[in-house]
């Protein structure tokens, strides 16, 4: 090919690759885990009490989480509303001192005694649920909401 052949194909090619990096951030922004949390809050802002006021059997004290950064605009909107509707389940981010914030990280800290539960974006592995059964207890992956 002649270089004034290349040059259409290199801009049509630019303009396709433009393109998709734009259309994967709009898919992205808008299909976050945080709008679907939204029906959990009214028109003023208030967390709707009813969700998570009418759950039975709410554990009271401080619970001490970590995992997960994918989890993070999550965990941002849902815990000041959990905290609103049930205020004697206090929950405590954690986060790692030795380590980046993580699935794998958090899940160290919940095996090595540091956390209550902890939150993953990826299954328990092998050498995880090992881990726990050389501490004397087993993992339990619950996945998603219900």
């Amino acid at each position: 090919m002649s270089p004034k052949n290349e040059i259409p194909i290199l801009v049509l090619s630019l303009l396709i690759t433009v393109g998709l990096i734009a259309g994967g951030f709009w898919w992205f922004t808008k299909k976050s885990s945080v709008d679907s949390l939204s029906h959990l809050i009214n028109s003023d802002g208030e967390p709707r009490g009813k969700v998570f006021a009418s759950v039975p059997n709410i554990p009271t004290g401080l619970f001490n989480y970590g995992g997960s950064t994918s989890w993070a605009p999550i965990r941002l909107t849902a815990d000041p509303i959990i905290q609103a509707a049930r205020p004697e389940f206090r929950l405590h981010y954690v986060e790692p001192l030795s380590s980046a914030s993580g699935s794998g990280s958090g899940i160290q800290l919940l095996i090595d005694g540091q956390l209550t539960f902890a939150q993953s974006s990826r299954p328990v592995v092998d050498q995880e649920l090992s881990r726990a059964q050389q501490h004397g207890f087993t993992l339990k992956q619950i996945h998603g909401f219900n």
